[in-house]
């Protein structure tokens, strides 16, 4: 439970990020990349979070219907993620 948190302590000790004027987060600083890395971050944060979002939206649309006809789920990314013959 504590092994992140330590984790970033001791990270921001070994590499002397212990400053006051840090303006970002731990991952820009290191990086060198500053506020510009922390919104890149940002972006692509939220960009994954909203794929994940309609991914689970469009799975849960295929498998009500699928439920509804009393079905396999075959379509869509169930035909990717699983094998349609078990």
């Amino acid at each position: 439970m504590y092994g992140f948190l330590l984790t970033i302590y001791l990270s921001i000790r070994l590499f002397g990020l212990d400053r006051s004027n840090l303006n970002a987060n731990l991952w820009s600083t290191l990086l060198g990349m500053g506020e510009l890395g922390m919104m890149i971050a940002i972006i692509i944060g939220y960009a994954r979070a909203f794929i994940g979002i309609a991914l689970f939206v469009e799975d849960w649309r295929e498998l009500y219907g699928t439920h509804q006809e009393n079905r396999l789920a075959t379509d869509a990314l169930y035909g990717i993620v699983r094998h349609p013959a078990i």
